[in-house]
């Protein structure tokens, strides 16, 4: 593990195996730890609520000097908060023993514009001289919404599996548009 982690997870019993090795690693680990825990929303269920009650535990033993990360981020398309209606509790209902009692503060990219997609595909052209056409970033936001994600991953699957160098879509991207 990077930071001076733990060579191998400690001993610990299902349902905190997770808080475990967190205590650990910041035991070893001479700096403040900030854990990222990136796509958190495909957990389900059961393993949901296990880990945000190991991240909520671990979380109220920091101040009695017990080692746990100095922040955690949960990242994901949903909220947690959305989960927590799921599972029938209240959503601003306060329950301190709730696993989904862990929230701070919730960020939440919104949509790009169809601007800001030029904006973003004009510092790609920029850094490498590979011109995304005024036709091309309309189409990008007319197949994404502007959804961060699939702007990016669209752009991605055009240069990188697609090779596309030109300044033209390739013949395969066109498809006949409504209206």
């Amino acid at each position: 593990m990077a930071g001076g982690g733990p060579d191998l997870w400690p001993q610990s019993s299902p349902g905190s195996r997770l808080r475990a090795a967190l205590r650990e690693w910041r035991r070893r680990c001479p700096r403040r730890v900030v854990l990222f825990l990136d796509e958190i929303d495909a957990l389900q269920g059961s393993s949901m609520v296990s880990i945000l009650s190991q991240l909520r535990d671990g979380h109220n033993v920091r101040p009695k000097g017990r080692p746990f990360p100095a922040s955690v981020v949960l990242c994901g398309l949903r909220d947690v908060r959305d989960y927590k209606v799921a599972s029938g509790g209240a959503p601003d209902g306060s329950n301190p023993a709730s696993p989904f009692n862990i929230l701070a503060d919730s960020l939440r990219l919104g949509d790009f514009t169809a601007d800001q997609i030029a904006e973003l595909y004009d510092q790609h052209t920029q850094a490498t001289g590979q011109e995304f056409t005024k036709d091309a970033v309309e189409w990008a936001f007319e197949l994404t919404q502007g959804q961060p994600w699939l702007v990016n991953a669209l752009a991605d699957e055009i240069i990188t599996e697609m090779g596309v160098t030109g300044t033209s879509p390739p013949s395969r991207w066109r498809t006949p548009r409504s209206g």
